[in-house]
This record gives structure tokens, sequence and C-alpha cells, in this order.
């Protein structure tokens, strides 16, 4: 009777633990309560002096090495499964060049926001040249003539209007020629991102290369099993994979600080002038 109470307990204990999932550490702890279960009510109770035979520090880290060799590629599993870590990579391989394709995109969508910042800035600042070199030219005149308004571009404009509009373009031109050389940077910057991740796709198609083709050597043998050659094999594929950097170059860019505007309007005009 006792010995069929010790396997209804373990079979209710192992259903128990497959059924609610447990995780694997989870799962190795309710088994081996169990099994401690089965042997007191076989009579099997372990003395003090057996059960205290493995230090409890020592059992601590034999489940931790049990659990690190259930979930990470270690050596030993690398060693002992090549072709299903190789397959392994190959499947985080996919995912990095996932990432670095979504990387490609939006590089190439902000190349084309910045060049186009970059051309109307451009014909900003062409625009209000033309603008100033006209608008002087007009005010000497009207100065000179004492006729005010004066007329420009189909509007009458008083002295002091003049001035006002003379020295709102200026001042808009000097912010836009400051700032000209940024967006400039900033692309030259970002192809440089675009360079780097193009390089890093390139490796990546490389390197999945030589990843399938060390599983076809695995399968057709031409690496043995049990020989050194497969160790020499995947040290080989895993200095390839740690070249592979997910780090991309993106350095903060510094913002040009734009000048001041402090002085008033006579001043500031004057000094337009006189250019």
């Amino acid at each position: 009777m006792k010995k069929i109470a010790v396997v209804a307990i373990v079979a209710c204990v192992s259903m128990f633990a497959l059924v609610y999932g447990c995780t694997p550490e989870s799962r190795h702890e309710v088994i081996e309560r169990a099994s401690n279960a089965a042997d007191a009510l076989n009579g099997a109770d372990k003395s003090a002096e057996h059960e205290h035979a493995t230090p409890l520090i020592v059992q601590k880290q034999q489940k931790q090495e049990i659990i690190r060799q259930n979930t990470e590629w270690t050596a030993e599993n690398q060693a002992l499964h090549p072709i299903e870590y190789c397959q392994a990579q190959l499947q985080k391989l996919d995912d990095y060049a996932k990432k670095l394709k979504v990387a490609a995109h939006k590089l190439a969508v902000e190349e084309s926001r910045m060049q186009r910042s970059i051309e109307d800035n451009s014909a900003q600042i062409t625009a209000l040249k033309s603008f100033l070199e006209k608008a002087k030219s007009k005010y000497k005149e009207a100065e000179t003539a004492g006729n005010w308004p004066m007329e420009l571009n189909g509007f009458k404009l008083s002295r002091e209007v003049a001035q006002e509009k003379i020295i709102e373009a200026d001042t808009k031109l000097q912010l836009l020629t400051a700032q000209e050389t940024k967006p400039q940077n900033d692309l030259a910057s970002l192809k440089k991102r675009q360079t780097a991740v193009a390089q890093e796709q390139a490796r990546i198609v490389a390197t999945k290369e030589k990843v399938q083709r060390t599983i076809n050597d695995l399968r057709t043998k031409q690496v043995m099993e049990g020989e050194k050659g497969i160790i020499d094999a995947l040290k080989a594929l895993n200095d390839e994979l740690a070249a592979l950097s997910s780090d991309a170059d993106n350095p903060e860019l510094t913002d040009i600080m734009t000048p001041d505007e402090t002085s008033d309007r006579e001043t500031r005009f004057n000094d337009i002038m006189k250019q």
C-alpha cells in the first residue's frame, strides 16, 4: 500500500508540474520534493548525516549550473549540439538584419528631409539677398530725393517702416547664414551612419553564409564529431559573430548658437546701409 501511495504522489506532482507550465527550475524542485516524500513514505528517510553530506551552498551552485546549461548556449552545449547552435545564431542574425533594415529606412527618410531643408534654406538666403539689394537701393533714392513714402514691390513704405523691413530682412539673412552649416554637418554625420549600417548589413550577409557553410560541413561530416575540428569551427564562427556590432555611430550634434540682436533700430540700420 505504501508503494501504491508513493507512486500516486509522484504521478500527481509530476502531472501538476506539466499541466501548470512550471519553469524548468521550478519543475526540478517539485520533482525533487516528490522524490524526498517518496523516500520518507518508503521508510528510506535520510539521516541527518547523509542529508548534509553535500553542503547547501554546493547544492545551490549545482542547481544554478543546471539552469545555466538549460538556458544558455554554453561551450558544452555548443560542442554537443553544434548544428542547433548554428541554427540559433542564424535566427539572431535574421533578427539583427531586420533591425538594420528599419534603421536604414529611417536614415533614408531623414536624409531626404535634411536635403530638402538645405535647399529651402539656400533659396531663402538668395531671396533675402535680392530683396535687401533692391530695398537699400530704393531707400537711398527716396532719401536723396526726399520722396516719402518710398515704393517697393508695389507697396508704399514710410521711412520708419522701410528701415524696419530692411532690418528684419537682414536679421533673418544673418540667422539663416549662421545656421547654414548646421544642416550640412547633420547631413554629413547622417551619411556616415548610413555607411556604417550598409557595411554592417554586408557583414551580416557574409556571416550568415559562413554559418550556413558550417552547418553543411557538420551535416556532411567534413567537420568530424568528437574531434577538435568542431571546436575549431565553432571558435572561428564565434569570432565572426563577435565582430558584428549593433552600436551604430550616432553622435549627438551640437546646436549652433545664433547671435543675439541687441542694437537699436537706427544703429542696426546704419550698419546695414554701410555694407
